[in-house]
This record gives structure tokens, sequence and C-alpha cells, in this order.
């Protein structure tokens, strides 16, 4: 099966790779995942979303060599 083509809200989420840029509304939370690149396993947490129009994983990261915003 092929990669879902990103909507024009998720690409521009992606392309502006702000970390506090808020998820667009129809991005839902999936769940939170372990940064692997995190030197503080605590805080190196990342958030991952999903898009209920074109079915893009994203991932939000706040801490680490990540931050932002990136497909996942």
């Amino acid at each position: 099966m092929a990669d879902p083509k990103p909507c024009e809200d998720c690409q521009k989420l992606v392309a502006r790779n702000r970390k506090e840029e808020r998820p667009h509304d129809t991005l839902e939370w999936v769940g939170d995942k372990l940064d692997i690149g995190s030197p503080v396993a605590d805080i190196g947490r990342e958030a991952e979303y999903q898009c209920v129009i074109c079915g893009s994983i994203l991932v939000r990261s706040a801490v680490g060599m990540s931050l932002g915003w990136r497909f996942g």
C-alpha cells in the first residue's frame, strides 16, 4: 500500500516546523512515545497525531534535536 499523500494543512504544519504550533483541527492525538534521541528519557517525549482527512502520521517533539513537527 502506498503512503498517503499529506493534505495541505499537514504539509504546511511540517513546513513551518514550529514546536509551539498547535495541531490543526483534523489531527487526532494517537499517543505519546519516547524520543529515542533524547539524552534524558523523562523529558524526551513526543506526541503522535494522525490526520483524519489524509491519514498522515505527524510527530510533535518539544525537546532534543528534532524540535517541532515532522512526518512520522
